[in-house]
């Protein structure tokens, strides 16, 4: 069931033609509720737009994307949602892990 919402969700985006499309996909198929790691391609889409050099709002937006993730009801979703953030947390430069401090303060979101 749940895969099947996250896929009309997929469709919904593609049909509305928003801006942050390519990323609002790669959050979604990282943490489909399947039982495989997130794909690599996705994974580093979202490395990718998470840089040093991105605009801030992107990061945000991500992080945003990512922690509604984790209030799923699939243990799967969460789980790679986690994976996912773990990974950016590692990989991407400080600059990420700055403004996930700056959005938890924003957001009040840090307790």
């Amino acid at each position: 069931m749940a895969l099947m919402q996250d896929t009309v969700k997929l469709v919904v985006a593609a049909v509305k033609g928003q801006e942050t499309q390519d990323l609002y996909a790669a959050v979604i198929k990282a943490t489909l509720p399947n039982e495989v790691v997130p794909k690599e391609k996705h994974v580093r889409s979202l490395h990718i737009a998470c840089s040093a050099q991105s605009p801030r709002h992107t990061v945000n937006y991500i992080i945003y994307k990512l922690g509604k993730r984790l209030g799923n009801s699939s243990w799967l979703v969460v789980l790679k949602a986690l994976m996912t953030f773990h990974r950016l947390l590692r990989e991407c430069d400080l600059s990420f892990r700055e403004q996930m401090l700056r959005y938890a303060d924003c957001t009040g979101r840090h307790h």
